[in-house]
């Protein structure tokens, strides 16, 4: 679970150190447009953005009724990532 987390709390740090640098430069203006493009980048890479994951028994009887082919998804993989933000809300 905590893989899962590592990429958004990476980037909020990266974006905390940035906007902080930028305050320290006399620039807050720049600061919080930093800070709002990393935390929106953190929100979207973070697990917050995908609805819950269900179980293979519940996946196949959802699937059973509407047709839909079931997706596995391995929470921090790339191309899964990748996936799921191409499926979107239907993922």
């Amino acid at each position: 679970m905590t893989r899962v987390w590592m990429l958004p709390v990476s980037v909020l740090l990266c974006g905390g150190l940035i906007a902080t640098g930028e305050v320290v430069a006399g620039s807050p203006g720049e600061a919080v447009l930093f800070l709002v493009l990393f935390v929106s980048l953190a929100f979207v890479t973070s697990p917050l953005v995908f609805p819950r994951s269900v179980g293979a028994a519940e996946a196949g009887r959802r699937a059973a009724l509407d047709g839909a082919p079931v997706v596995y998804w391995r929470p921090g993989c790339a191309y899964c990532l990748r996936l799921r933000f191409r499926l979107g809300v239907r993922g």
